[in-house]
């Protein structure tokens, strides 16, 4: 059987299926472990620290980078003789735990291992992708293996917050560069080179407070937000007539509101936000332009009306050659491991990989265990088998590459 070596050894599907069998226990209480430390945005100090320890474990050294403290991204890099570099990308956060998981299978954070499933909020969104490329480095390790190149890991902080303090920081400081790579959010093992961009925004209107019996006194805030309000679902009706072949049309929602502090006081603030995705081929600039006009013209209307803009998160899509080498290696790989062809599928969500694409130009497909519609489920819960099956693709395609 023909292999992928280096330094004296040979790899193939098949002595990568054996040595993660070998390893099952060792890698399913990796993740186990992560499971059981809470790692919301904004607290994932802790489960860095787990994640870091088991790097040193593994032999390598772990490096702590954070852009505010107490938001820490965890990177390694796997070097041998001079050759490519691949990346693994992977974020620690999570979303909260939805009410009512407290009673299910021990809680949010049990990371129990019943039925051959794992159980733990973050096992899709994800948790079981991270520790699977962390493990799929630990099997090539312990196999022999020597890359002709180089693997880097960066695990990621603040990914469901936008990847300010994340991956966005990490581009900016030069840290994530690389020949090639793989993002692991779930996509149920199957392959996907296109996603959705997303821009998200959040609106104040600065008004005047006033007691309700008065409220020519003031400047009803809340009024002006649902006349912008109104606008923006008007473009999102003109939004819905752009279709894009395999994708539909893009969206522009208006998701929260929230104004006033009583019932009978007049408004003085109003804050609004709005999440517009983006199909393939749009620009982001446009798609923001398109929003700030219908806020001018409302105030060519109101001359009173004040605003304050943050953004929130600012994804670009994703779109990745399908005659990639990386594309042709994973889709192989994946072939002689599984015995199947590997499914291709789209998405219309964001990730860090569209990111690190824009800045850097590498191609970064996204394959990861995982379903993204049981992801912040009650109960949430993985498939073992699906989990080992990722480590397998991992660890050959690495093997693959930098032969």
């Amino acid at each position: 059987m023909s292999g992928d070596h280096h330094g004296g050894i040979a790899v193939n599907a098949g002595d990568v299926k054996k040595a993660v069998k070998a390893r099952e226990r060792e890698i399913v209480r990796f993740l186990s472990k992560v499971l059981q430390t809470p790692s919301v945005t904004g607290d994932e100090a802790a489960v860095a620290e787990v994640i870091a320890r088991e790097i040193e474990v593994i032999g390598l050294r772990p490096r702590i980078e954070e852009a505010e403290k107490g938001r820490p991204n965890v990177l390694a890099e796997w070097e041998g003789p001079p050759g490519p570099r691949f990346v693994f990308n992977g974020h620690m956060d999570v979303f909260p735990p939805p009410a009512g998981s407290e009673e299910e299978y021990g809680g949010p954070w049990s990371g129990r291992v019943e039925g051959g499933w794992i159980f733990g909020s973050g096992a899709n969104d994800m948790k079981a992708g991270l520790c699977g490329s962390i493990m799929a480095v630990r099997v090539l390790k312990e196999m022999g293996f020597v890359p002709k190149g180089s693997v880097l890991l960066t695990c990621t902080c603040d990914e469901e917050n936008g990847g300010w303090l994340g991956v966005k920081h990490l581009l900016g400081k030069g840290l994530i560069k690389g020949d090639f790579g793989l993002n692991m959010e779930p996509t149920s093992l199957k392959l996907l080179l296109d996603h959705s961009g997303i821009f998200r925004a959040r609106f104040t209107i600065e008004g005047k407070g006033a007691h309700a019996s008065n409220p020519s006194e003031g400047i009803d805030a809340l009024e002006k937000s649902v006349r912008v309000i109104q606008g923006l679902y008007k473009l999102g009706k003109r939004l819905e007539k752009r279709s894009i072949p395999g994708w539909g049309s893009p969206t522009l929602n208006v998701t929260t509101l929230h104004a006033g502090t009583a019932t009978n006081v007049i408004a003085d603030r109003s804050t609004f936000s709005i999440d517009r995705r983006l199909v393939p081929g749009e620009s982001h600039d446009e798609a923001e332009a398109e929003i700030m006009a219908v806020l001018e013209e409302q105030r060519k209307k109101d001359p009173d009306l004040r605003f304050v803009r943050e953004i929130i998160s600012d994804r670009p899509a994703l779109k990745i050659p399908s005659d990639s080498t990386i594309v042709k290696v994973i889709e192989k790989g994946f072939e002689d491991l599984q015995g199947k062809p590997l499914e291709r599928m789209k998405a219309r969500f964001g990730s860090d990989a569209a990111d690190i694409v824009k800045a850097t130009g590498m191609p970064m497909p996204i394959l990861g265990p995982g379903d993204e519609d049981e992801a912040t489920s009650v109960g949430e819960k993985l498939s073992i088998e699906e989990y080992l099956a990722a480590v397998e693709i991992y660890a050959l395609t690495a093997a693959r590459l930098l032969s």
